[in-house]
């Protein structure tokens, strides 16, 4: 039981292992929302509700009609992020 708890308390955040997403699923599409999604979830909000989906899946079948929404909300909060970071350091683009 204590195992249990441990992986439970374990989660999924900064350091996971797996490419540093988190444990993947094994399904592609479910995949492909926790790789674009999994370092911009802060907890609520689509993109919360995008990666929380794909990890809680048991069929791709489940993610398919979601995949290209959420990686687009992703990507995006890539972009606004590597934008943010680049305004920090005095507006070099």
């Amino acid at each position: 039981m204590l195992c249990a708890l441990l992986v439970l308390a374990a989660g999924c955040g900064p350091g996971d292992s797996t490419a540093d997403t988190g444990e993947l699923s094994g399904l592609v599409d479910c995949d492909a929302i926790i790789e674009a999604c999994h370092d911009y979830d802060m907890g609520f909000g689509d993109l919360s509700e995008c990666h929380d989906l794909a990890h809680d899946a048991t069929s791709n079948m489940v993610c398919l009609p979601e995949r290209d929404r959420c990686v687009a909300l992703c990507e995006a909060a890539a972009m606004a992020d590597s934008g943010a970071e680049h305004d920090e350091d005095g507006g070099a683009h």
